[in-house]
């Protein structure tokens, strides 16, 4: 917005002289966290300006520089293999309300797809019959929530178990492969009652949605029991 006032003549009631005219321009706000700063560039009658910055205006969260969507809007949250009906919108100025549009009779969302993987799955605690995993839930649920996940990993077990806990260099061993479902909304897990000074190793874990659809596994370090005491 850019608004032109002239004190020539008729056109004001300023006690400035009869040749003084004066111009504001609307400077860009500057945006900051929770901060909105106005400034006013003001142009004096020998072309040469002036920035003047008004008082900050303090808000609940960032500011931008228009906040309605004139031209659209994502719906979020939406669960897959739904439909919607009857999707109507409007729109409000300072008097009130508009009335609503012609609606949209009807809007199948697509088909349930594939979780992304779990964030951040890691060993958080090993002792010598025990191992905590922690993760998050995936960033993307596929459109429809998470079910449970799904644990792969594999033993590796001395043919002598008199000997776990000893020197396996020497020794045979076998590999025996694990698996375990956790229910969501569950992010944390523990194996228990495990063997002192044994390796578990290739770890696979993924999230599996109510759609019966697996992410892809994501894995963490191998690690071994401590020795038992």
């Amino acid at each position: 917005m850019i608004m032109t006032t002239s004190r020539h003549g008729g056109g004001g009631s300023s006690s400035a002289t009869s040749r003084e005219k004066v111009r504001r321009f609307h400077y860009p706000a500057t945006k900051t966290k929770n901060i909105l700063v106005r400034r006013r560039r003001r142009r004096r009658h020998d072309n040469k300006d002036d920035i003047l910055e008004l008082p900050p205006v303090a808000c609940s969260r960032w500011c931008v520089p228009n906040p309605v969507p004139h031209e659209g809007f994502v719906l979020e949250g939406l669960t897959a293999g739904v439909e919607y009906v009857d999707v109507r919108v409007r729109c409000r100025n300072r008097i009130g309300w508009s009335g609503f549009s012609k609606p949209i009779s009807k809007i199948m969302t697509k088909e349930p797809s594939e979780p992304s993987p779990p964030l951040w799955f890691d060993v958080e605690r090993v002792t010598w019959s025990q191992i905590d995993f922690v993760w998050h839930e995936p960033f993307y649920n596929g459109g429809v929530s998470i079910m449970e996940y799904e644990i792969e990993y594999i033993e590796i077990v001395p043919r002598d178990i008199q000997a776990v806990g000893k020197a396996t260099s020497f020794l045979k061993v076998s590999e025996v492969n694990l698996f375990q479902k956790i229910k969501s909304p569950a992010t944390r897990l523990s194996l228990c009652n495990l063997r002192g000074g044994t390796t578990f190793k290739d770890f696979r874990f993924r999230a599996v949605n109510s759609a019966g659809l697996k992410s892809e596994a994501v894995s963490c370090r191998h690690v071994q029991t401590d020795d038992p005491p």
